[in-house]
């Protein structure tokens, strides 16, 4: 899966980079469909293993899956910090209910 929208990234190979499924913080939330959450000292690994999240020096995030009409997995959102703070479940939960106004917003095309 290539990303569609990028905001906040400072490299420009963030567009060439590829999620895949099961692999890292954003596939295992496209292989999961479920919100997954990473930090370097729970789950490094999923940090590791993220190309985007290696590349822009990111200690934690938070992957959301994005559905498609028929319920299926469609895409990712992927949020991450440079300071570390991981981010917590309150987090996650006033982030998801934003996630559908933010795809109306920047268009359905961006799936």
């Amino acid at each position: 899966m290539k990303w569609a929208l990028i905001a906040g990234g400072r490299g420009s190979r963030l567009e060439l980079m590829r999620i895949m499924p099961g692999v890292g913080l954003g596939g295992m939330a496209l292989r999961h469909g479920a919100v997954c959450r990473a930090n370097a000292a729970d789950n490094a690994e999923w940090l590791a293993a993220c190309p985007v999240m290696l590349a822009e020096k990111l200690l934690s995030g938070v992957a959301f899956p994005v559905f498609d009409g028929s319920g299926a997995p469609a895409g990712v959102m992927l949020f991450g910090r440079r300071h570390g703070l991981p981010y917590a479940e309150a987090d996650a939960g006033w982030i998801a209910p934003l996630i559908p106004r933010f795809i109306e917003m920047v268009g359905d095309g961006a799936l």
